[in-house]
């Protein structure tokens, strides 16, 4: 199990590399519905979604590429980055776990 999510977050890493370089002209997000539970991950509450929406908008568009304003990516950068200056790659809403890559535009 653990080698399993350990090369799931491997690809993970190789997928937000590989996005980030190429399919992200914009600030956007990514999300996709994963039934892995992972070791890593914010818990993100109702409260924190709606102040989000472009972030609650990925989570229901599940797969796809969603453009997100300057500050609303910071906020999510935020929230996603510990305490220990590790960025999580999963978060938590309504008992489903999501992986999250972040695309920085050029």
């Amino acid at each position: 199990m653990r080698k399993k999510i350990i090369l799931i977050g491997l690809l993970l890493l190789f997928v937000s590399i590989f996005f980030s370089g190429c399919f992200f002209q914009e600030n956007s997000i990514l999300v996709r519905k994963t039934n892995a539970i992972p070791d890593r991950y914010v818990n993100i509450s109702e409260q924190q979604i709606e102040q989000l929406p472009h972030l609650k908008e990925a989570i229901l568009a599940n797969n796809s590429i969603i453009k997100t304003p300057g500050d609303e990516f910071n906020k999510i950068y935020d929230l996603l980055m510990g305490d220990d200056n590790i960025l999580a790659e999963y978060i938590k809403y309504h008992d489903e776990y999501y992986s999250i890559i972040l695309g920085w535009g050029d």
